[in-house]
């Protein structure tokens, strides 16, 4: 529950990221930071479960000069698909001299390591409760002593249909993810005595008119026996109408529905078809220009050539050209011309400056180019540019479909295979 210091961080606390060593450690996502001047840090690289910490080299120029190896610190983040957490609130009703104590279950997991560690200060899992607690405590404010006594798993639903996504846009800065909401509450002692009280009175009030209704019954059957029958059956003879026209009502909806789905379902065929012939002619661009690619030259003359005219052969928001379609050319070719015309292709379709494209296009050049080299690339400027990509990644003007498919340059250890 709530028994935690008001100055304590609740995210190292509850080891949702905790100080670790610059090494791999099994179950957790370790962030390494470097610090710069006496106070600064910066991002360098991120050791996923499996991975192996890059190898690091100094170049001749750096040790002439003398200059201190970096110095490094990190964070482990835990890597539980989800993490559940019960904390309380106090509610205090707005139009009644009542209170209770509310206990909200958070489900939750950590979505983006990097983000939680760099606002780790901020504390996000005390930021996230206290978001949540100042949600629900306006909401319930709002309702009935009655309500939330009676009806209170109603109010509970309405409650997070309310809540929920703000909750989770809210979390998604700190780099948590929310998978639900369940709340109760814990009503005050007293309390108890004023509904014992109301129940006794109600069934007093419910068994006095279950008395007079039974007689008011029984002498109305004994005098209007026939009359009462008739009506019986008058009624249920427009029943029977109403319920006819409802049926009639209800095919007849139906039968619109289905009529628009079917409209709506040839107007997708004809834009999937559109998108295909468009894709095709691209694949066909793309393998051409690829089977000419040797040496890094014919790499950067490929780029200039290629980059105008990716931009105008990109397909609004459609999804990227499929990798099956720009498999290997009869010649046996590799995949590095697939993996670089495609980066073409979906880089210039990112909503960035043609001054930021061209530096996410040679972030990703370079990557390339180290994995080409077999063992022998710097593990420290993979690292770097990979950083720089995953920089381009948290850009806010980036869609979620693009950040994804940047994602294969920052965990770059499967790009390796694709490149051979």
């Amino acid at each position: 529950m709530n028994e935690e210091s008001p100055m304590e961080n609740l995210t190292l606390s509850m080891k949702v990221a905790k100080p670790h060593t610059i090494d791999p450690l099994e179950g957790h996502t370790v962030v390494i930071f470097e610090q710069v001047g006496d106070a600064g840090e910066e991002f360098r690289f991120e050791i996923e479960p499996g991975q192996t910490l890059p190898k690091t080299k100094r170049t001749l120029f750096e040790m002439l000069r003398g200059r201190k190896p970096p110095n490094y610190f990190a964070y482990a983040v835990t890597g539980m698909p989800e993490l559940r957490w019960t904390f309380t609130t106090d509610v205090v009703l707005d139009i009644q001299a009542h209170q209770f104590t509310l206990l909200v279950t958070l489900a939750y997991s950590v979505s983006e390591p990097r983000l939680l560690v760099t606002r780790r200060n901020d504390d996000p899992i005390r930021q996230v409760r206290d978001h949540i607690a100042g949600l629900l405590t306006r909401h319930f404010a709002q309702r009935t002593w009655s309500e939330i006594r009676h009806d209170f798993r109603i109010v509970e639903r309405e409650a997070i249909v309310a809540t929920v996504e703000l909750v989770r846009q809210f979390a998604s800065f700190f780099g948590l993810r929310v998978h639900e909401l369940a709340l109760s509450h814990r009503l005050r002692d007293k309390d108890f005595g004023d509904i014992l009280e109301l129940e006794a009175v109600q069934r007093a009030k419910e068994r006095a008119e279950l008395v007079g209704g039974v007689a008011r019954v029984q002498l109305a059957q004994t005098a209007q026996t026939e009359t009462l029958k008739t009506n019986f059956e008058h009624e249920r003879a427009r029943q029977d109408r109403e319920n006819e026209q409802e049926l009639a009502i209800m095919d007849r909806d139906h039968v619109i529905d289905r009529r628009s789905r079917d409209r709506l379902v040839g107007t997708y065929q004809h834009d999937d078809a559109v998108r295909k012939a468009i894709t095709d002619a691209t694949v066909i661009a793309v393998g051409n220009v690829g089977h000419g690619i040797q040496n890094p030259d014919d790499l950067l003359r490929a780029l200039n050539t290629f980059g105008g005219a990716a931009g105008r052969t990109a397909i609004g928001e459609g999804s990227s050209p499929p990798r099956g379609l720009l498999g290997e050319g009869g010649d046996g070719q590799s995949g590095v011309a697939i993996v670089i015309a495609e980066a073409l292709v979906e880089t210039e379709r990112m909503g960035f400056d043609r001054a930021q494209k061209q530096r996410l296009q040679s972030a990703i050049l370079h990557i390339v180019a180290e994995m080409l080299l077999d063992g022998d690339g710097d593990g420290i400027v993979i690292a770097t540019h990979a950083a720089r990509i995953d920089d381009f990644r948290h850009e806010p003007k980036l869609t979620m479909q693009h950040a994804d498919y940047l994602k294969q340059f920052v965990k770059y250890e499967t790009l390796r295979e694709t490149l051979r």
